[in-house]
């Protein structure tokens, strides 16, 4: 194994509240109603891609635009995202192991670098795609691949951790081992994909690395 490729949100990255009170301000701002207003307007908020989770009340190509607009600057002044507990030693584990970290998110760049800045994570990262990449968002395995190239790491040398069904999805797609983190924000959906491992925390996901790194 030469790489580890995460998801950001709900795998490395606890950022509940910041993401829904972004999207609520933004919703309100630009369209005068709150979204996302049922669990599985949250859960689509929460593991999805921002124009593919807002295209139903934003149908318009121009009000779409304008909701991204009020959610980047939203997601910037909201309640700041926390990692998960172990993030940081993991990532240094890793590096440490001369293991390449690669981050694969649906979130636009300035709001995952605004979080891995905030979080101190940015020095711990070799290489990230965004979901305003130019890439098609997860579950297409593109943005997995540009990772792995950005990397220089063949699909079966790496693994890909993600919280969502979606990430699961890419990951497979792209021929990279999958394992789902069940702390995350869709734990029913996610082991409905059907992941070729699971963990239940950051910690137990050092345990199953361990394994891997020593087989």
């Amino acid at each position: 194994m030469k790489a580890i490729l995460f998801d950001w949100d709900g795998t490395l990255v606890d950022s509940r509240q910041t993401v829904v009170e972004a999207y609520r301000s933004a919703s309100i701002e630009v369209l005068a109603r709150e979204f996302p207003a049922t669990p599985a307007e949250e859960e689509s908020v929460l593991t999805g891609h921002s124009r593919v989770s807002l295209a139903p009340i934003a149908p318009d190509p121009e009000a779409l635009e304008r909701v991204l607009a009020a959610l980047a600057s939203a997601y910037l002044v909201a309640t700041p995202a926390l990692a998960f507990p172990g993030a940081a030693e993991l990532l240094d584990e890793l590096r440490g192991s001369a293991i390449a970290v690669g981050i694969v998110t649906s979130k636009i760049r300035g709001s995952f670098e605004h979080d891995a800045a905030a979080l101190g994570l940015t020095g711990r990262i070799d290489a990230a795609i965004s979901g305003d990449d130019g890439y098609p968002p997860k579950p297409d395995p593109a943005p997995v691949l540009a990772c792995l190239a950005a990397l220089d790491i063949a699909p079966a040398d790496a693994l890909f951790v993600g919280d969502g069904p979606d990430d699961v999805t890419a990951g497979r797609a792209a021929g990279v081992r999958t394992v789902a983190a069940l702390h995350g924000f869709a734990p029913e959906t996610v082991l409905a994909a059907e992941p070729d491992r699971t963990v239940a925390s950051l910690g137990e996901l050092r345990a199953v690395l361990a394994e891997e790194l020593s087989g």
